[in-house]
């Protein structure tokens, strides 16, 4: 019997110790290193300390996350920087570049060291979202008129709609009713954004804003990171990430406060996050099956289970759309 070379490879985990060694050849750090896992993932993250100050050390997926998408997200980093705007910034290698493609059996996996964000995650309160909120409205003064460039995805009707839709239809055909339902629900949303695009503002944005994608010092600065979901769309998608469809009304009315404090909010654009609120429910569950045979979660959790509460959870948000 003969064999091939290299069998067929979806994700490698990748050796701890090679890591270690490529960080050492890599980057200008002091020892000692300290290396520790976070999670495995759509990307895998890892903690490491050089000689007692943190960072974080990120291997990007080859199929989904080629050198140009991780370009893009370090374009918008640096731009992010360079205007002022509290980010985990990465960091240069010896040689100035900032990523390393590492040889894995399933292709080429981009390695990125970034800084620790100061502080930790905050106390979920009022004060806090409105620190939130000031901290994505100076993020997007600080990307506004930068234009799309090929790698940067788009974060539009197709990605956030028909693209899910096209999935679920194979998985759901036991469920035709809630697939109907589903379906609904996307030409609801389609129809009012396609009703009030020229009303709504679109431009670089973070992709998916969420408490656990920032920290805070204890100065209350808000430092934001993991802009690995960025691309271009509807800023209301970035006010609709972390307005949860059960969201606290405090807690966003703290948010709303802090981002309108820095930046204009349109009427039409406050509007539209119910919608948007929707079409992300609609895309995680997209998310969730195109990634549920590569990653930690496994195919198991994508079950009727997963699909029961999601639809639940859209069906009681129905009212609240076709009442407006």
């Amino acid at each position: 019997m003969t064999y091939d070379p290299m069998f067929p490879v979806t994700y490698s985990i990748l050796d701890p110790a090679a890591l270690l060694e490529e960080v050492r050849r890599s980057y200008p750090l002091p020892e000692p290193l300290e290396y520790r896992r976070l999670y495995l993932g759509v990307n895998d993250t890892y903690f490491l300390a050089a000689a007692g100050t943190p960072l974080i050390l990120r291997a990007y997926r080859a199929q989904s996350r080629p050198p140009p998408r991780v370009a893009f997200e370090l374009d918008l980093i640096e731009r992010l920087v360079t205007t002022g705007v509290p980010v985990a910034r990465p960091i240069h290698r010896s040689d100035g570049r900032y990523s390393t493609t590492l040889a894995a059996p399933e292709g080429g996996r981009e390695l990125v060291l970034f800084e620790f964000a100061p502080g930790g995650p905050p106390l979920r309160d009022e004060t806090a979202a409105e620190r939130y909120g000031g901290a994505l409205a100076a993020l997007h003064t600080a990307l506004d008129g930068l234009e799309p460039t090929p790698a940067a995805p788009m974060l539009d009707l197709r990605a956030l709609l028909d693209c899910p839709l096209e999935q679920l239809t194979s998985v759901l055909t036991h469920r035709p009713a809630d697939l109907a339902f589903l379906a609904e629900m996307a030409d609801l949303v389609r129809s009012y954004v396609e009703a009030n695009a020229a009303f709504l503002d679109w431009g670089a944005c973070h992709g998916d804003f969420q408490w656990k994608n920032a920290h805070v010092d204890d100065a209350g600065t808000v430092t934001v990171f993991d802009l690995d979901g960025a691309g271009f769309g509807w800023r209301a998608h970035d006010l609709a990430v972390f307005r949860p469809l059960s969201g606290d009304a405090a807690i966003w009315s703290g948010f709303l406060r802090g981002y309108t404090r820095k930046r204009t909010l349109s009427q039409a654009d406050l509007a539209a996050v119910p919608y948007f609120e929707a079409a992300i429910r609609l895309w995680s569950l997209g998310f969730f099956l195109e990634h549920r045979d590569s990653t930690a979660w496994g195919s198991d959790a994508v079950n009727d289970a997963l699909f029961n509460r999601e639809v639940a959870l859209l069906r009681r948000w129905w009212p609240r759309l076709t009442a407006r």
